[in-house]
């Protein structure tokens, strides 16, 4: 599932049952963490931030350049018809 309540404003989604079938998409803050992509072990609450926060850190950044130029953009139409 690539879509899930909250994903917009942040949140995080961690599931399994996908065999590491999924590809893992760097700025997507979802994560399978069923056992048989983890050596057969389960995965502990700081394995998962140490994964989790770098994808949160570059989603924010990607984000934040999106805006600037959206931003950039809306300034430069304005100037373009005079407001």
């Amino acid at each position: 599932m690539r879509v899930w309540p909250h994903h917009a404003q942040g949140a995080w989604h961690l599931y399994g049952h996908s065999h590491g079938n999924l590809p893992n998409e760097p700025l997507a803050l979802s994560l399978d963490v069923g056992v048989d992509t983890h050596e057969f072990r389960p995965w502990y609450f700081d394995e998962i931030q140490a994964v989790m926060q770098p994808k949160a850190v570059a989603r924010e950044a990607k984000i934040q350049t999106e805006r600037r130029a959206a931003l950039a953009d809306l300034a430069a139409y304005d100037q373009e018809i005079g407001i």
